[in-house]
């Protein structure tokens, strides 16, 4: 199995959008994060923000009916609901109208979840998708564990048979770049499937919809009694937990995204021959210097 980045080339730019209607904390890493979205990456998350029912309001805003799906136009108004969200499940007061920063958010529902709130902001992204992977590797079948292990590259197919999350796959949470992209679609998309009942909307990448449609299914259902459980006390959990995982996987694109272009750049970049035929006279005379001194 094979995920790829196809998205359209403007996808790769940062998308700055029209200000936010919403009060928005401008500062903070969510709002550098979301500009960096793809379209398609910043619907799972604007799906994941309308099961908010009426405490959202994105849907009500003008730019949101006016240019939705587009939502690199109201991304700054995306990241300022999320910060919203994050607001009611910490239960503080709105701080001049605004919400949370989005690190308070993550570390929230890593308590929420039994998770240490230790580490960068990334690391405890990854803990969380840790978590929610242990709770896939629960209700998945035998044929998506075996998926999943091919995915990460682990050929040893007797781990299938293990009732916890095999320390193989569970190190693939913590890899970075494209390798991590493929784990983390594959837990968002069984994320989506949970909670908003249907895979994740990749239009533009046909290719990586086909390659996580094996791991819709019996672990939807174990991470719906898990998030519900997770979510009696607020309804703003209901949106927070699943949207942590969608801007984890939105970063996670972005980071996949710079190992490739840096993988472009490298192959294209031009060989002098002038240098190549120095560096091989180097070469020879440190191999000649080196014989001379064992015969000595």
């Amino acid at each position: 199995m094979s995920f790829s980045l196809a998205v359209s080339p403007e996808e790769f730019m940062p998308a700055v959008g029209l200000p936010a209607e919403l009060p928005l904390i401008a500062e903070d890493e969510l709002v550098s994060i979301l500009q960096q979205g793809a379209e398609s990456e910043l619907d799972g998350l604007v799906a994941c923000l309308l099961q908010g029912g009426i405490t959202c309001q994105l849907k009500r805003l003008t730019v949101y009916k006016a240019n939705q799906p587009h939502h690199r136009v109201y991304v700054n108004d995306i990241a300022a609901e999320l910060q919203k969200f994050g607001a009611n499940t910490i239960a503080s007061a709105f701080r001049s109208g605004k919400g949370v920063a989005y690190r308070e958010i993550v570390q929230d529902v890593a308590d929420r979840l039994g998770i240490s709130r230790e580490g960068t902001t990334m690391d405890i992204e990854k803990c969380i998708l840790q978590k929610l992977a242990e709770k896939f590797w629960e209700g998945a079948t035998a044929e998506q564990r075996l998926a999943l292990l091919n995915q990460v590259g682990v050929r040893d197919y007797s781990l299938v048979a293990r009732p916890a999350l095999p320390a193989a796959v569970i190190s693939a949470v913590h890899l970075s770049g494209f390798a991590a992209y493929q784990f983390t679609v594959i837990v968002a998309n069984a994320i989506a499937h949970a909670v908003l009942g249907r895979g994740l909307s990749l239009a533009a990448n046909a290719g990586l919809t086909k390659g996580v449609s094996i791991f819709a299914g019996p672990p939807g259902w174990c991470l719906v009694a898990f998030l519900t459980a997770h979510s009696i006390a607020s309804e703003a959990y209901r949106v927070t937990i699943p949207a942590v995982v969608q801007v984890a996987l939105i970063r996670s694109a972005i980071e996949a995204r710079r190992e490739q272009d840096a993988e472009r750049t490298r192959r294209k970049l031009p060989v002098n021959p002038k240098l190549l035929a120095v560096a091989l006279v180097l070469l020879c005379a440190a191999v000649i210097a080196a014989i001379m001194l064992l015969v000595r």
